[in-house]
């Protein structure tokens, strides 16, 4: 009997096929199988696998989404590594979209957490790609990897890379898959923004993505940041014409405005005309607070004065706190470094010492200055406000005339100056040089005087320019002239006492022992909170897939917590996103990125998902003066957006429906108005005196808020209204301005406030002159409008992307 192998020999190959077919069914079929229809999603978590987004030609479920999202945060992680090492041998890569300062490192900004639609949208234009034959084979990834490394590495060292960089979770079979879908995507963003930007290439490198305009687009946003206009407004109100509504709607009409407003949320500040019906999102709001005031004041109150004092003393010793000693506008004779006032009896004393020393803790420490004239020259370069007068240096050589064009005053004194004792205060001749050892000539006199002494610069006769003081030179040595943009330093400094900073010293001593502290207890705090989170989610989807052992874990007693910690515990019951800001919670703000504005809490409460899920902690902080707080929050109940039912909300539709009729009553009204104006004044039409003294006179206005684009370039554009201000009308809107900056002056026209509240009849007064503007643009004509004509160009590709969504039957679930 042959043995077995002996068997296994003679069909070898046999059974080798057989092994590598189980192989490639385990590893490859089934994983794929598992990932396309359910299973174990790569986190490891089970459950379903629903389908997020589909279309004509594809879908997308939770797992490829997750998937996605991995396999390109893997390669821009490689990339970034790549680069460095690029950059270490002294190579650029060469590559399109390559920003290395946006984290582009010839992929889309990756790093970071990677939203569900960033992912979905590539997706689509993937598939659209596909319709339009758009594709890369291997040979464009490898000459990708090729113009990237910039000849400075070989393919050893890169394959080194991958796998350093990304825990060999990267392999180049991965790799090149994943580019070719990036190149496809990436091609398709420059389609679909043609004509709007390009890639400027220089010296073999890309430079940036200048924003492709016209000039007339630029001008037109240039009048509206610089263009000014003045009108007279008269007001017709909506609501004045409720009462005049006399038809009545059918069922038909109420239901159709009924369902055009089903799906839009109804706030406070909607519109009165606006059909929105749907209930906004509510919840109660568990919150904890931690003042670091508090505590910053706690940590000043345990440093011993010894240290404040240690700590006074370096810094003093380092020329901190020095501060301006304030003088009062007094007269010139009373202003430092001029004579007393008390002419008669006063006899000088050394330059720059009080009668009287401050109390030892109260001394301050005046700087040497150069020596001023005692009495101001009465001439037109004098400004008592400065306390000071301009010097010129001593030199034996004839000069021009002081007041001549050719030499003008000097204001600075020269290094030499400066360390040069002051002058003999004698009658107006040159003092003695100063002896080569440094010693004071005996002769010497103070520069403080009284008018008695009648020092240098004595008042001259009228008419004649008085005689400057002179600065003693060292034998031998020349002054060079100063410059005539040198000023002189000549504002007393002094030193603030230890009691005047004590406060401050402590403050800044015991505010990052604070910090620190609310920072452990705040991390430590939200580490509970995000643990309760995390089993109740476990517990919740063991409940879905229905586990006999599931057990709900025990609620977090934040009350407790907040008592233990030191926080303060409170509770907003059912609000929404508006209501919400009646509580200090609703005063605080969520910084999502260190680079973008901070999101106010509000904006939670409107969303459901993500952080706006429940019992999701949230941290968030408000700032008022010294003052900060932080908190930590969760919903612990939540109501999602809702529609009423056409009868429950039925009466609001009516009223929507009767301020639409109003409003337009309030229209024919102000167009009637206008047609009477003519070329004459509003107050002529009107017949009575109360309505006269409603006309309002606006002062010069712009149709764009002059400060908006700066406001853009810093990316706080939500902080400042975009339209120009109509002081004293209403808030409006860009259709009031483009009413308006389409008229000539003399000309009337009709245009409503923001709110559609009441419609204005409007007399042109005014219009700025464009042909000074013109000339300002023809300067520089792009000068603060390439924010503007970027954000327009981007909002031309909102629909451009619908067309494509419509086109493929994309549907969202």
């Amino acid at each position: 009997m042959a043995s077995p192998f002996e068997i296994f020999r003679k069909n070898q190959r046999l059974w080798m096929a057989a092994a590598v077919l189980v192989a490639i069914i385990a590893f490859v079929i089934a994983p794929m199988l598992e990932y396309f229809t359910g299973g174990n999603n790569p986190n490891g978590r089970s459950g379903p696998n629903p389908v997020v987004a589909s279309w004509s030609g594809g879908a997308m479920r939770v797992n490829q989404v997750e998937q996605d999202q991995s396999d390109l945060q893997l390669v821009n992680r490689f990339l970034r590594e790549l680069y460095a090492k690029v950059e270490e041998k002294g190579g650029v890569p060469k590559v399109p979209s390559f920003y290395p300062q946006q984290n582009m490192f010839g992929i889309m900004s990756y790093m970071n957490v990677i939203e569900p639609e960033a992912i979905i949208q590539r997706r689509l234009l993937q598939t659209e790609a596909q319709r339009m034959g758009i594709q890369f084979d291997e040979s464009a990834v490898t000459q990708f990897l090729q113009r990237f490394v910039d000849g400075k590495l070989d393919g050893k060292t890169i394959q080194k890379i991958m796998v350093s960089s990304t825990d060999r979770q990267l392999t180049m079979p991965m790799f090149q898959r994943v580019m070719q879908d990036e190149l496809v995507y990436q091609e398709m963003l420059r389609l679909t923004r043609a004509g709007l930007t390009f890639e400027d290439v220089r010296s073999s490198q890309i430079v940036g993505i200048p924003t492709l305009t016209t000039p007339s687009k630029n001008w037109r946003e240039f009048l509206r940041l610089n263009r000014t206009s003045k009108v007279k407004a008269y007001p017709v109100y909506a609501k004045d014409f409720i009462a005049e509504v006399k038809t009545k709607p059918t069922d038909k009409e109420l239901k159709d405005l009924y369902n055009a407003g089903s799906s839009l949320i109804r706030m406070s500040n909607t519109l009165d005309t606006a059909p929105a019906f749907m209930s906004p999102a509510t919840a109660d709001v568990e919150y904890v607070s931690i003042d670091t005031e508090k505590y910053i004041q706690e940590e000043m109150a345990k440093i011993p004065e010894e240290t404040l004092r240690a700590e006074y003393d370096r810094r003093v010793a380092e020329k901190q706190f020095r501060v301006p000693i304030e003088v009062e506008k007094k007269a010139p004779a009373e202003l430092p470094g001029a004579p007393s006032s008390d002419a008669s009896t006063e006899k000088p004393t050394d330059t720059g010492t009080p009668n009287s020393d401050p109390p030892a803790e109260e001394k301050t420490e005046v700087e040497t200055k150069p020596a001023v004239d005692p009495e101001p020259p009465k001439s037109s370069q004098w400004n008592p406000n400065q306390g000071q007068i301009k010097l010129v240096a001593y030199q034996e050589e004839k000069k021009p005339a002081a007041t001549s064009p050719e030499n003008p005053l000097r204001d600075a004194p020269t290094a030499q100056q400066k360390d040069a004792p002051e002058p003999a205060s004698k009658e107006s001749q040159p003092a003695e040089p100063k002896p080569a050892d440094g010693t004071k000539p005996q002769d010497e006199k103070p520069a403080e005087t009284t008018e008695e002494t009648k020092p240098a610069g004595e008042q001259p006769p009228a008419g004649e320019m008085p005689e400057l003081p002179t600065l003693p030179l060292s034998i031998g040595e020349s002054t060079p002239i100063a410059k005539p943009t040198d000023v002189a330093d000549v504002t007393p400094m002094r030193t603030q006492t230890f009691e005047e900073v004590k406060d401050r010293i402590a403050r800044e001593m015991a505010t990052a022992t604070a910090t620190r502290i609310v920072e452990e207890k705040v991390n430590e705090v939200y580490g509970m909170m995000n643990i309760y989170q995390s089993e109740l989610q476990q517990y919740l989807r063991a409940k879905q897939a229905k586990d006999p052992d599931a057990v709900l874990p025990e609620t977090l007693d934040l009350r407790k917590i907040a008592t233990e910690f030191g926080f303060d515990y409170a509770a907003t019951g059912m609000v929404d996103s508006e209501t919400i800001m009646f509580h200090p919670l609703g005063q605080s703000a969520v910084s999502l990125n260190p680079r973008a504005q901070p999101v106010p809490i509000a904006a939670f409460i409107q969303a459901t998902k993500e952080q706006g899920a429940e019992w999701t902690p949230i941290v968030s902080t408000s700032r008022s003066g010294q003052s900060t707080v932080q908190y930590l929050s969760w919903k612990t109940t939540l109501t999602e957006p809702s529609v009423p039912s056409y009868e429950a909300c039925k009466e609001k539709v009516m009223e929507v429906w009767t301020a639409q009729q109003a409003l337009k009553l309030a229209e024919a009204k102000a167009s009637e108005l206008a047609s009477r104006v003519g070329s004459g004044e509003i107050e002529d039409i009107l017949s009575s005196e109360e309505e006269k003294k409603k006309v309002a006179e606006t002062v010069p206005f712009t149709a764009m808020n002059p400060m908006y684009p700066m406001f853009m370039r810093f990316n706080m554009q939500a902080q400042m209204d975009e339209v120009g201000q109509v002081s004293p009308l209403l808030p409006v809107d860009m259709n009031f301005m483009e009413s308006v900056f389409s008229k000539k002056p003399g000309e009337t026209t009709i245009a409503p406030d923001r709110r559609k509240s009441v419609i204005y009849v409007l007399k042109i007064l005014e219009m700025g002159d464009t042909k000074e503007l013109l000339t300002k643009f023809q300067a520089s004509p792009a000068e603060s409008v390439s924010a503007l004509v970027s954000r327009d160009n981007e909002r031309a590709i909102g629909p451009l992307m619908d067309g494509i969504r419509k086109r493929l039957g994309y549907r969202a679930n």
